[in-house]
């Protein structure tokens, strides 16, 4: 690869680069800010006041048009599961970004 090449090659994958980080960064701030709720659901699950409104549900009492997947036993945890592994995921990612950076620490 000649120079020229090598200089369009790198701009391009500079230009995918800021894009990219861009991209994150937004979904980062979102994640973010979602958190508080996504606490609130993962303590939810599980909890005395969820059992109440599961045994509700399994005793007819929870309107059939209310949209209640909360209350199947798979909906959260499946959702807990997903998160867990994104957040592993996300460290992977830390670490080969940071060792990409300084490869030599």
């Amino acid at each position: 690869m000649d120079a020229l090449e090598k200089i369009e090659a790198m701009e391009q994958v500079l230009s995918q680069s800021i894009e990219q980080s861009n991209r994150l960064w937004q979904i980062l701030e979102t994640a973010q800010e979602h958190m508080p709720r996504l606490e609130d659901l993962f303590a939810y699950y599980g909890s005395p006041e969820w059992r109440e409104h599961f045994e509700l549900d399994e005793q007819g009492k929870i309107p059939k048009h209310l949209p209640r997947g909360v209350l199947s036993e798979d909906g959260i945890y499946n959702t807990i599961l997903d998160y867990r592994e994104l957040a592993q995921t996300m460290r992977t990612l830390a670490d080969q970004i940071d060792q990409a950076i300084s490869p030599e620490e």
